[in-house]
């Protein structure tokens, strides 16, 4: 995984020449494993991505939302140093239309 501070060699992305995030399952989750999807369901390596996660593995669970970002199709994308200026000012001018305000400080049911 991308962020990861060790990586496995082991861990493999899957590939798909359709695009995994729209073109995904239906799949059967193997006894005690789980299927598990990051907090950016349309930008994060997830179970899509890398598997089924075995039960042994998970060590905590979520319970709390802290902040929650709209995605924004016009918004600059962070590609180094020289792009931050835009980004900053993008999203500056723009934090109030994409924070999701009713989702913030949340805890998980």
């Amino acid at each position: 995984p991308k962020h990861s501070k060790y990586i496995d060699a082991r861990v493999l992305a899957k590939e798909s020449k359709n695009g995994v995030r729209d073109n995904y399952g239906p799949v059967t989750v193997p006894p005690d494993h789980y299927f598990l999807i990051g907090d950016n369901r349309d930008n994060s390596d997830d179970s899509r991505f890398w598997g089924f996660v075995p039960r042994h593995l998970i060590v905590a669970k979520a319970s709390f939302i802290y902040f929650s970002w709209a995605p924004d199709a016009d918004a600059p994308s962070y590609k180094g140093l020289t792009s931050l200026p835009g980004v900053l000012v993008y999203n500056g001018l723009h934090f109030f239309s994409r924070v999701r305000f009713s989702r913030l400080a949340g805890f998980v049911n």
